[in-house]
């Protein structure tokens, strides 16, 4: 029998062969080392409780209260709540000093946002200054998504704020899988001032957006923030400002410019997509980096 986390590797798997249906060797190759994880059972299932909470959430007629009690079952989760409710994003003057409370600060939909998120920060818990500093920027991005989400009114500042923490989650699958392989990708690609994702697939037949958005699609969580993770360095893709893949494009952007980025940078978006979110002059430029610094330094310590 299969534990939880074999059958998720195992449907990114069939998901990949889908993908990659005319191309044996690219199906192959997502094969053999979709089996090496699996074999090592390092991808993370979503944890019991979260997956309760999710379900609990999706029914209108669940209470606060009821929530409660189960989410109390689970101290990290728990934990992560707290820190999340007491945000300078809520605004509140007096930091929450329960679970209850803190629910109702966050509310249905951020909380739903919090489980998935601390479900999948296990995969950052790799001994690797590179896992490290891939943290950080993935927070970043999620804090610029949040804020700049904003500029475009896009109607859900916090599955921005997630999408945004787990873009690169296809990394650090990559980085569990063969750290020290993936590391030497990713010096040779500041190396030769190459695109990560062109020497993923040189390396893998695959980049991390793909394995990202397979992982999420696996799930069977948010379909909006599964198809942004895997569009986001796609170009092509990003041409709508009130996109959740073009808002994750610039917020990945501004981060390299706030000194935030991985250890590769990315291209800058087109000139109408700078406009669009109001940073084609240096002006408001400068007025995104000056608040993503900010936001980042307040809100670090939170995570």
């Amino acid at each position: 029998m299969l534990c939880a986390a074999d059958a998720t590797v195992r449907s990114i798997v069939m998901q990949g062969a889908q993908v990659r249906q005319t191309d044996t060797k690219s199906k192959e190759k997502v094969r053999q080392y979709f089996r090496k994880v699996i074999e090592e059972k390092q991808l993370p299932s979503m944890p019991v409780v979260g997956a309760k909470v999710i379900r609990m959430i999706d029914d209108p007629g669940v209470s606060v209260r009821q929530l409660v009690r189960i989410l109390s079952d689970d101290a990290g989760l728990t934990a992560r709540i707290l820190a999340a409710s007491r945000s300078p994003f809520f605004g509140q003057r007096n930091h929450p000093k329960g679970l209850l409370e803190a629910v109702q600060v966050v509310g249905f939909r951020n909380l739903r946002n919090v489980v998935i998120a601390s479900a999948t920060q296990e995969l950052f818990k790799v001994k690797s200054n590179m896992a490290t500093r891939l943290w950080s920027h993935s927070l970043a991005v999620a804090l610029g998504a949040r804020i700049f989400s904003g500029n475009v009114r896009y109607a859900d500042a916090e599955q921005a704020f997630l999408a945004g923490l787990l873009h690169d989650v296809g990394q650090m699958i990559l980085m569990h899988a063969d750290l020290a392989c993936y590391e030497q990708v990713v010096r040779q690609t500041h190396h030769d001032k190459a695109q990560l994702t062109a020497k993923e697939t040189e390396m893998y037949e695959f980049d991390h957006a793909f394995i990202g958005r397979a992982l999420f699609d696996a799930w069977d969580i948010d379909a909006t923030v599964a198809k942004a993770i895997g569009e986001h360095h796609d170009a092509d893709q990003c041409n709508d400002p009130k996109s959740l893949a073009a808002i994750l494009l610039v917020a990945n952007y501004v981060a390299a410019r706030c000194k935030l980025g991985f250890y590769v940078d990315p291209p800058a978006p087109d000139d109408g997509l700078l406009h669009a979110f109001g940073m084609a002059t240096d002006e408001g430029m400068d007025k995104a980096i000056v608040a993503l610094t900010e936001a980042h330094s307040a809100e670090s310590s939170l995570f």
